[in-house]
């Protein structure tokens, strides 16, 4: 049984390339139905987006970080709410992409979360900062 009724189409496209196109449009429709990092079930709490990386390789979760850095920067001016979640969908694709190899655009990234003016942001940039050892 699937959890989340959006993206699924997305994710199946995503296993074996990694798109741009189709990371945005993945996020934008899982957004739509759930706006929030985490969900919680009687069962337990599964993070926004584990069903796209369980499916992901981690070579392709490597290559969509720079679209997830996009993404967060995109949302640099939404809702709170809306840029821990963009934030969450770059801390997946990092986890599975298992390394700790810099891709583009994250010191850029890293910089802006430290010097923005909310706490929890900013401490995913410290966060994002010791995963790299930066």
């Amino acid at each position: 049984m699937e959890l989340f009724h959006t993206g699924l189409e997305e994710i199946d496209a995503l296993k074996n390339s990694a798109s741009s196109e189709v990371l945005h449009a993945f996020f934008r429709k899982r957004m739509q139905e759930w706006p929030h990092p985490m969900i919680s079930f009687e069962c337990g709490t599964v993070g926004t987006f584990c069903d796209l990386v369980d499916k992901l390789k981690p070579e392709i979760a490597f290559e969509l970080i720079p679209v997830a850095v996009d993404i967060v920067c995109n949302s640099a001016n939404a809702d709170l709410e809306t840029k821990k979640t963009a934030v969450s969908l770059l801390w997946a694709l990092i986890r599975k992409s298992d390394t700790t190899e810099i891709p583009n655009k994250m010191e850029a990234l890293i910089n802006d979360l430290i010097n923005d003016g909310n706490a929890s942001i900013i401490e995913e940039g410290k966060e994002l900062k010791r995963w790299y050892r930066l």
